[in-house]
């Protein structure tokens, strides 16, 4: 999982009200890579996957869509407050091969 997507990141930030979004490449079996979009809601907030994907549509090349939108109660950190982003890769690595 490379770490591309400040854009998109912002973007889901701008859309949703979520406070930690991660979008990330994962492996797929027809894409090689594709997007997968992690968020944490900021308290109280109700994400609509649905309608941050429809929304991508306006701001994003088809290419940069999250093909999945994953909403967890909280992103893995090291002691320094880093999102531990292989442990993300870890627990979504088979999200799309078969």
């Amino acid at each position: 999982m490379r770490a591309r997507g400040q854009r998109k990141a912002q973007f889901v930030t701008a859309v949703s009200g979520c406070n930690q979004p991660q979008c990330n490449l994962v492996q797929h079996p027809d894409f090689g890579e594709t997007v997968l979009g992690v968020m944490v809601a900021k308290d109280g907030a109700q994400l609509d996957t649905d309608a941050i994907a429809s929304a991508a549509g306006q701001s994003l090349a088809r290419f940069k869509h999250p093909r999945k939108l994953v909403i967890l109660d909280e992103l893995p950190r090291n002691p320094m407050s880093k999102v531990q982003k292989n442990l993300l890769l870890d627990q979504f690595s088979g999200t799309f091969v078969q």
